[in-house]
């Protein structure tokens, strides 16, 4: 966490050795922990036309290029690191992600499915394929994608809070009471008040109206 000091390390690394790309990298991502974009983008830069194949040079291109609010070049940079290393989900996942923050939901799921096959049990692909039929109104099939990313991820709440919205949107509110049940009996959730009111709605869906008003209550 002494971010100070390793920058001075970093920059002792560079001195002894100004063509170390993996040096340059390093800086660049210290440098977006301090919020020194513009010095970040330089470093991972530098690392890139060291080395135009340095996969983490292309991908924190992409994190500070999103920190710009420049999607395009984001997807860009997201787009060359998945190339570079193909059996990475992270960098597909980004890459479908930032597709979709430009509104191009159907090039993003288009650029997910041509991977589906190598990334057949990784629960973030199925998590974002499934971000991305809600998107389409497809709820269905977003609830599809969203049971098995838990299945691939079952100690992940983020996936099973997108689950939940997906099963109310399609009308399991009998599943989805269940899931909330379980996410609330824990400590760090048993006091938030969207899971309480998202509870009370399935619970009026499941005339059970008087614990939906203690709830709301």
């Amino acid at each position: 966490g002494d971010l100070d000091k390793a920058l001075k390390s970093v920059k002792r690394c560079i001195t002894l050795n100004p063509a170390a790309s993996k040096a340059h990298v390093l800086k660049g991502r210290i440098l977006l922990e301090k919020s020194d974009l513009e010095g970040a983008l330089a470093s991972l830069q530098q690392a890139e036309a060291q080395s135009p194949t340095n996969v983490d040079a292309q991908y924190y291109m992409g994190i500070v290029y999103e920190r710009f609010s420049q999607p395009e070049n984001a997807t860009a940079k997201y787009q060359k690191a998945a190339e570079l290393e193909p059996s990475n989900p992270q960098y597909a996942v980004a890459t479908a992600e930032t597709m979709i923050d430009m509104g191009k939901v159907d090039e993003a799921a288009a650029f997910l499915n041509t991977r589906t096959a190598a990334f057949e049990h990784n629960a973030g692909v199925r998590q974002t394929l499934g971000h991305i039929e809600m998107l389409k109104g497809d709820t269905k099939k977003a609830v599809a994608y969203f049971n098995e990313a838990r299945l691939l991820a079952p100690e992940d709440n983020g996936v099973l809070e997108d689950l939940i919205r997906a099963q109310i949107a399609v009308g399991q509110f009998s599943e989805a009471q269940f899931n909330i049940e379980y996410i609330l009996k824990q400590d760090e959730n048993k006091d938030r008040r969207d899971l309480k009111q998202l509870q009370a709605r399935c619970l009026m869906n499941l005339d059970r109206p008087v614990e939906a008003r203690e709830i709301l209550v």
